[in-house]
C-alpha cells in the first residue's frame, strides 16, 4: 500500500514538473520580455571584384643607332613630340657620364644663383619648414608609386628649400664660394666631354618608356574594345626584346585595361561608368578608369571587361599584367547585424481614391499585402518593426539607407525607416510590432 502511494506521489510530482516546463516554454516563447539590441552605427563599404588583367597600349619601339653610347634626355613617362630628342649619342660611356654630370652641376649653379638673389626668398621660416615637410612627403609618395621623374624633381625642390632655409636663418651668408667651385667643375667637364656624334629622336609623339617587356604589339590597340573572353584566355608568349631596342613611345595617352569578370559579378559593371582600378603589381593607388566595353555572349557567361584611362606614372608605364581590384561602388549608411533582419508581410498603402473604392469591398476582397525586409527597433519599452532598404550586405552585416528616394518613400510600408543610433533588436523571441519588453 505504501509502495502504491509512493508511486502515485512520484507520478504526480513528475507530471507537475513536465507541465511546469511546458508552461514555461510557452510563456517564454510568447511572452518573454527580454531582447538583445545593438546600436545602428554609421558605416562605409565597397564592392570589389578581384581578377587578373592586362594593360594594352599603342607602342612604338625606339631603336638605337649602330654606334655610340646613349645619354637619355628624357625620364620615364616624360612626354615627347615627334622629332624631339630622346637621347644624345656620344663616342664612349665615359663621355656620356661626363655630360650627365655637367648637366647636374649647371643645374645646381642656377639654383644657388637664384638663392643669392635675396629678394626672391620667402620671409617666413615656419612656412618654409612646412613646405619642406610637404615636399619630403611628396618624395615618399612618388618613390612608393615608382614615379622616378617626380622623385627627382621633388628632391631638387627639397634641396632648394633646405639651402633657402640656411640663408634665412643665418646659417650661411651666401653661396658665392659654392657657386665658384661648381663653375670651375663645369668648366673642367666642358674640356673633358667627349664628342657628341648624334641624337636619337622620336618618330612619333607620346610619352617615353625606357624598358620593353615583349608584349608590345601582342594585342591590337585599335581593336582592344572588341576583345572577348576567349581572346583574353589565350596564352600570350612575350616576344624576344631586340638587342638594339632603346625604349618605346606610347603614342596615345589613353591606354586600356582588359580583364575577365565572372558571370555572377558582371551586374556590378555598367557600361560608361567610372570605377576605381588598383593594380597590385604597381601600387595601392586607385586609378579612375571608364568602362568602355562589356563583351559577354549572354547573361550567364563571363564577360571581357575593357577599361580606359589616361592616367600616367612611371610604375604604371612599366606594368603589363597583374591582379586587378575593381571597386565598382562605395556605399554608406547605418550598419546592422544580419541577425537583426526579419521579413514581415504588411498591407500595401492605398491612395485616397483606392480607399474610397475599398469602402464597398466585402471581407472576401482582402487588401493587397507585400513581404518586406526590416528590423525591430526598441523605443522605450516597445519594439517597432521598420522597413529597411539595404545598399550593401555580406555574411555578417548589412548597410541600410537612412535617406530614401521618392521611389523608395512610395514603397515604404512602415511609418519610417531605420535611423542612426537606433537600438536594433538582434536577439529575442516572438517578436512583433508593438510588443512591450524590458
Amino acid at each position: 500500500m505504501n509502495s502504491f502511494i509512493a508511486k502515485r506521489i512520484i507520478s504526480i510530482v513528475l507530471a507537475v514538473l513536465v507541465l511546469s516546463y511546458i508552461a514555461y516554454q510557452i510563456y517564454n516563447t510568447n511572452y518573454s520580455q527580454t531582447v538583445q539590441t545593438e546600436t545602428a552605427i554609421f558605416a562605409q563599404a565597397s564592392s570589389v571584384i578581384q581578377t587578373e588583367g592586362v594593360l594594352i597600349r599603342k607602342e612604338s619601339v625606339v631603336t638605337r643607332p649602330d654606334t655610340g653610347v646613349l645619354s637619355y634626355e628624357l625620364e620615364d613617362g616624360e612626354r615627347v613630340a615627334a622629332g624631339g630628342v630622346i637621347a644624345s649619342v656620344y663616342t664612349s660611356t665615359g663621355s656620356a657620364a661626363i655630360q650627365k654630370r655637367k648637366e647636374q652641376v649647371d643645374n645646381q649653379i642656377a639654383q644657388l644663383q637664384t638663392l643669392n638673389a635675396k629678394e626672391s626668398l620667402k620671409a617666413n621660416p615656419e612656412n618654409l619648414n612646412n613646405q619642406a615637410h610637404l615636399t619630403l612627403y611628396e618624395i615618399i609618395q612618388n618613390a612608393y608609386a615608382g614615379n622616378t621623374q617626380q622623385v627627382e624633381e621633388a628632391r631638387e625642390e627639397l634641396l632648394f628649400l633646405m639651402n633657402e632655409w640656411q640663408i634665412i636663418t643665418g646659417k650661411v651668408e651666401d653661396f658665392h664660394a659654392r657657386i665658384s667651385s661648381l663653375q670651375a667643375e663645369s668648366a673642367s667637364l666642358t674640356t673633358t666631354t667627349g664628342e657628341q656624334i648624334g641624337s636619337l629622336t622620336a618618330s612619333v609623339s607620346g610619352y617615353f618608356v625606357s624598358e620593353l617587356d615583349g608584349y608590345e604589339g601582342l594585342y591590337d590597340y585599335n581593336a582592344a574594345e572588341d576583345l572577348t573572353v576567349e581572346d583574353l584566355q589565350e596564352e600570350k608568349t612575350p616576344a624576344a626584346i631586340p638587342d638594339n631596342a632603346a625604349g618605346k613611345i606610347c603614342e596615345d595617352f589613353d591606354w586600356y585595361a582588359a580583364c575577365i569578370v565572372p558571370a555572377n559579378q558582371t551586374s556590378q559593371i555598367r557600361l560608361g561608368t567610372t570605377i576605381m582600378l588598383t593594380i597590385s603589381s604597381v601600387s595601392n593607388e586607385q586609378i579612375p578608369v571608364e568602362v568602355v566595353a562589356v563583351n559577354q555572349t549572354d547573361r550567364e557567361s563571363d564577360a571581357a571587361v575593357i577599361l580606359q584611362s589616361d592616367y600616367n606614372s612611371t610604375a604604371l608605364n612599366r606594368a603589363r599584367t597583374g591582379t586587378f581590384l575593381l571597386e565598382t561602388g562605395s556605399y554608406e549608411g547605418v550598419r546592422v547585424s544580419q541577425r537583426a533582419i526579419h521579413f514581415e508581410t504588411l498591407p500595401v498603402k492605398r491612395t485616397e481614391d483606392e480607399e474610397s473604392t475599398a469602402e464597398g469591398e466585402t471581407s472576401s476582397q482582402a487588401q493587397e499585402t507585400r513581404e518586406v525586409r526590416g528590423v525591430y527597433v526598441l523605443h522605450g519599452q516597445e519594439i517597432k518593426f521598420v522597413q529597411v532598404f539595404t545598399v550593401y550586405s555580406d555574411e555578417n552585416y548589412v548597410i541600410c539607407k537612412t535617406s530614401l528616394s521618392e521611389e523608395e518613400q512610395a514603397e515604404l510600408l512602415t511609418e519610417d525607416t531605420i535611423t542612426l543610433y537606433d537600438e536594433v533588436v538582434v536577439g529575442g523571441s516572438n517578436l512583433y510590432d508593438g510588443k512591450i519588453v524590458k
